[in-house]
Order: structure tokens, then sequence, then C-alpha cells
């Protein structure tokens, strides 16, 4: 039994690109190839009423025994959550369970599950037969939910990602659940090292007790306690080496010096806070890098937001977040404090719809201008 699911896994992993291509048509050949590497960070947006956060999934660690992700989260109402997880090679190949679900101060593994998507098993058996068994727990505003049932796969579409800055259409499978108390839609990119979960959905059903009561009454009672649905997507992918192979700093300087300006989404805030997280150490030292290398530079660091919240705090938001994008140049890597100006736009500049998460995604971001331009 192992014998033949080890066969199908790899059967899985040397198609799975013939099979993305057609997803893709006329630009199959941009799509990135997202290494599973050191460096590897996955960024996940949820909507919630007091304004979209964000999880971050940093892969620290890669052997041939385990993956190892450091996870990180800002949930709304202060609940930072940091976990770190290792998640064998074995699991990532076989397991039929995805755990999106990490609680604060947890170190550890846990055996039969996979955290970044499904494994390449599940997929091998959409692919095959079209369905297959699966569970699934996820942590959605610092809830936990398990729920196992049968995924179906229901077609195959794109879903637009940034990675590395750009953004782009990837390929996904699509596949539904009808679980005990919820459906499920989930969106997988069929990645022949790890699969990777850009987008799910839970719509919870109406409970039995609930299904016979007179329509006014049970439209009073939603109005009171609304059924939930719960979203995630995946807005943002980054991992070094850029797209082409080269070390990740060489386009951004490339597009400031012929451009002038560069947009820059590998730099990370708390929730609703100018406090950068520790995985912005990465594209802060390549900026210091870049006017390392050209000492008669001097550039300007914009702030932008999305438009969720009042203009005059965003504007302010932007600001302060933009200063602290300075401070860390200066009192970190020994940049001239007078080679850095900041200032900040708020919601004003959208380069993307913020009626959706992605959009909103697309909007958080620190732009650099050089100094003439």
């Amino acid at each position: 039994m192992r014998a033949s699911l080890l066969r199908s896994v790899l059967l899985f992993s040397l198609t799975c690109w013939g099979l993305m291509l057609p997803m893709l048509a006329a630009n199959a050949s941009s799509v990135p190839p997202i290494p599973l590497v050191e460096g590897l960070t996955v960024v996940t947006a949820i909507a919630d009423k007091r304004g979209d956060y964000e999880t971050l999934k940093q892969v620290v660690a890669v052997d041939g025994a385990n993956v190892t992700l450091a996870y990180r989260a800002d949930v709304p109402g202060g609940n930072a959550i940091e976990a770190l997880r290792p998640v064998s090679r074995d699991d990532l190949a076989t397991a039929d369970t995805y755990r999106n679900f990490f609680s604060s101060g947890d170190h550890q593994a846990f055996p039969g599950t996979t955290a970044l998507g499904p494994s390449n098993a599940v997929m091998a058996a959409l692919e095959d037969a079209g369905e297959t068994e699966f569970a699934t727990y996820v942590g959605l505003g610092g809830a936990y939910r398990g729920r196992r049932g049968t995924l179906i796969k229901t077609g195959t579409t794109t879903v637009p990602v940034l990675v590395n800055g750009v953004r782009h259409e990837l390929p996904v499978v699509q596949a539904e659940a009808d679980f005990e108390r919820a459906k499920a839609e989930f969106w997988f990119y069929p990645h022949p090292e790890q699969p990777l979960t850009l987008r799910y959905r839970f719509m919870e059903k109406e409970a039995e007790q609930f299904k016979n009561l007179p329509p006014e009454m049970l439209k009073k009672l939603r109005e009171q306690q609304p059924l939930r649905e719960e979203s995630m997507r995946v807005v943002k992918i980054e991992y070094p080496g850029g797209e082409t192979g080269e070390t990740a700093d060489e386009p951004l300087e490339a597009q400031l010096e012929t451009e002038g300006r560069a947009e820059v989404y590998g730099i990370y805030f708390d929730f609703d806070s100018d406090r950068l997280k520790p995985e912005s150490d990465a594209v802060l030292e390549r900026i210091a890098g870049i006017l390392s290398r050209n000492e008669n530079w001097a550039l300007s660091i914009e702030g932008h937001t999305d438009n969720v919240g009042a203009d005059d705090y965003n504007l302010e938001l932007s600001r302060r977040r933009a200063a602290s994008v300075k401070s860390a140049l200066v009192d970190r890597y020994g940049i001239a404090e007078s080679r850095l100006e900041t200032d900040g736009h708020g919601a004003s500049q959208p380069k993307a719809s913020n009626d959706t998460l992605d959009g909103r995604a697309m909007n958080r971001r620190v732009e650099l201008v050089r100094d003439g331009h």
C-alpha cells in the first residue's frame, strides 16, 4: 500500500509542472520557481473587522529529514503568536492532514501533518482519482478547528500572488470538502517539492436544531449570531535568489538606477503598528548594501497603507512606518541619516483595488525613491 502511494507521489512530483503549464496557457513561462529553501517566506492575509492582519511562515532550516518553519502572527486584539515547527520530508510526501494552526510557544513537530499546504500524496490522489480523504486543522482569529472528510477536485484556475514583488497568476487546483459542520473550498498550488495552499474558505453550516425554525425567527437569530465564514489568502511569497538566480538586491538596485523608484514588499510590520518584524531584516540589509555600493545616492522612504481605517490615521501610520525603516538603516546598518528622507501617503496612492485581500496587501507597502526622481 505504502509503495503504491509513494509511486503515485513520485509520478505527481515528476509531472506536476506539466499539469501546471496548461493552466497558464499563453503565459506559462512566467511561473516563478518558488524553491523550498531557507528564507522562503509565505505571507497570508486574513480579513478581520478591525483590519486585515498578516501571518508569516518562513523556512528557517532545510535538511534531508525536515523542513523547519518559523511562524509569526499579530492577531487583532493583541494576541501575538510565535512558533517553530519541523515538518518531516516523509510527511511532505504522504501525510493526509494539513495543519495550519500554530499556538504561541509551540516548538514541536506534529507527525502525520504538513503546514504550508497539502502533501504530494493528496495532490496525486486529486489528480488520479478526483478525490481523497483529507483532514485539516486551521486557526483563524486565534480559534482552533479540526475537520476530516472527503476532498473533491472541482477544477483549475489561477490565483494572483506577489512573488518577490512581482504579481504572478499562479496555477492552482481547486477542491472542496463537505465537513460535518462546515463546507470548505481550497486553492492548491501544485509545487513539486511542497504544494502550497494559496487560499481557503470555510462556511459554517446551519445547526440541525435550527433548520426547521420559522423563517422570521431564523432571520432574527442570524442577525444576532451570524454564521461564520472564515477565509485566508496567500498574498506575498518571498525567497532568496530572485526569479533568475541573481541575488535579490540586484533587480532592486537596477530599478533604482534606471527608474529612480522601487516598490518593496519584503518589509513587514506588526498589525496596526510601526514596529518592524524580524523577517524584514533580509530586505533592510539589502537596502543598506545598495546604499553602501552607491555612496552618492540618497533615498526617500515612502510609506503606504490600505484604506481600512480613517484617512488621517492611515497617513500618520504610513509616516511612522517610513520613519521606522529609516531608523533601522541608520541605527543598525550605519547609513548616514542625511542620506535618508521619509514621507507617508496613507491610502492616497493605491496600486490595486482595496476591495480585495490581495489588493489591500499590494497597497500596504514601502517605496524607495532615489534623490532627483
